[in-house]
């Protein structure tokens, strides 16, 4: 049921998704309820138009209109995956790189990376660390985070990642 809703949802944004990513998200789904039944990682709506919308399509909106190439990408602050996993599910030619400070959802974030077959790696990291890390600072072309911090603070923990020419998706709510 997770399946059909995604594909028909995204079909309705313009974002083209195959089967193949839509069983990709209905298995990160599963894994995402069950581990989050013996962690707290994120509310997981029960009802799974509810999870395609808040959770799924909602990291992937931007890629319905002039999202930039990116053969590298940064998700700070990952948390339970989002939206770096999303993302990574439908740019799989993008090298991800999901950054969190809570080694228990890196451990899930690994897991889901290693499940999924994603081109993808996940480092137990704070966001305030990543930037003086010289194999992380401006080595990406898109930096990207949800629900993180405020735009400015945000701004500091994203732009020193980003190449000269990057881009930086900052995924915020309508306030």
């Amino acid at each position: 049921m997770l399946r059909s809703i995604l594909l028909d949802r995204a079909a309705a944004m313009g974002i083209p998704m195959t089967d193949g990513q839509a069983e990709q998200f209905d298995i990160y789904h599963n894994m995402l309820v069950e581990a989050n039944a013996r962690m707290n990682l994120t509310r997981v709506p029960d009802d799974p138009a509810e999870a395609v919308d808040r959770n799924y399509l909602d990291c992937v909106a931007p890629l319905a209109g002039g999202f930039p190439q990116a053969a590298t990408a940064v998700d700070v602050g990952s948390g339970a995956g989002f939206p770096g996993i999303p993302l990574a599910i439908m740019l799989p030619d993008t090298r991800f790189t999901l950054i969190d400070a809570l080694g228990k959802r890196v451990d899930f974030l690994r897991e889901v990376i290693d499940r999924l077959g994603l081109n993808a790696v996940a480092l137990h990291l704070r966001a305030e660390d990543a930037a003086r890390r010289e194999d992380l600072r401006e080595g990406f072309d898109l930096a990207v985070a949800r629900a993180v911090a405020p735009m400015n603070v945000l701004c500091e923990y994203l732009l020193p990642l980003v190449k000269v020419g990057g881009h930086m998706l900052a995924l915020k709510g309508p306030g």
